[in-house]
């Protein structure tokens, strides 16, 4: 079955899909579809109170999970947006980094061709004369580099930029979500992501819609419960 909900921010979206995790029988749901209203509103108090390796040794840092989608210091760092992606090649070359990278890797240095997805984004926002009317599409993985597994290779595969009237609203598919150590900072991640397109395009942000094609809990709905319950 599905589930569908909508929230205000990426904290009351995970809060209420990690509580109906916790109340399905099995602790497992298929096709979790969040959207959330104000993708871009991100408090230090989240990753404060939820923070997994408070409940579990096998509990990971959300900001270091977060910057995996967008390394916002890193963006603080730079002095404009090349020098932003060189230095995070620099800093996480595919030699010094698990099996397949980072997500942010694979959106500016993906494929045999290295290709920039974030940054040819940016330029089509900013070049072309009308707003596109389908979707502009960043890929996360394919057949050449990625193999199927259910567990060690990306589990998110595609985000889209859906553009009107000046707002760029975001849409991703994960096709396995953990939300015990991923979801929250995943989705804050994303936020951040979000943010970074629109300053960079003259664009408004708006909502972020989160497909979770399966969802679960990588350590358990006990630990998954305890955590809801740091709030």
């Amino acid at each position: 079955m599905s589930y569908l909900l909508s929230a205000l921010n990426g904290l009351d979206a995970w809060v209420e899909a990690a509580r109906h995790l916790v109340a399905v029988k099995g602790g497992e749901e298929v096709n979790i579809i969040l959207e959330v209203a104000s993708p871009t509103t991100f408090e230090h108090r989240w990753f404060e109170s939820i923070d997994p390796r408070e409940v579990s040794a096998r509990g990971e840092n959300p900001n270091n999970v977060s910057n995996t989608i967008f390394p916002l210091q890193t963006l603080r760092n730079s002095a404009d947006r090349h020098d932003f992606y060189e230095r995070y090649k620099r800093a996480h070359s595919r030699s010094h980094n698990k099996r397949w990278g980072t997500y942010f890797l694979r959106l500016i240095d993906f494929g045999e061709t290295r290709v920039n997805q974030l940054e040819r984004a940016i330029g089509v926002l900013n070049n072309w004369k009308k707003e596109p009317g389908t979707a502009i599409v960043f890929h996360l993985s394919s057949p050449e580099v990625d193999r199927p597994r259910p567990l060690g290779s990306p589990c998110l595969q595609l985000i889209q930029l859906q553009v009107h009237g000046g707002v760029i609203d975001m849409i991703v598919t994960y096709r396995n979500h953990d939300y015990f150590n991923k979801a929250l900072p995943n989705l804050v991640g994303l936020g951040k992501l979000l943010g970074f397109i629109c300053d960079s395009s003259g664009r408004h942000p708006g909502k972020l819609v989160c497909h979770s094609a399966h969802a679960y809990s990588s350590d358990g709905i006990a630990n998954l419960r305890n955590l809801l319950g740091r709030l």
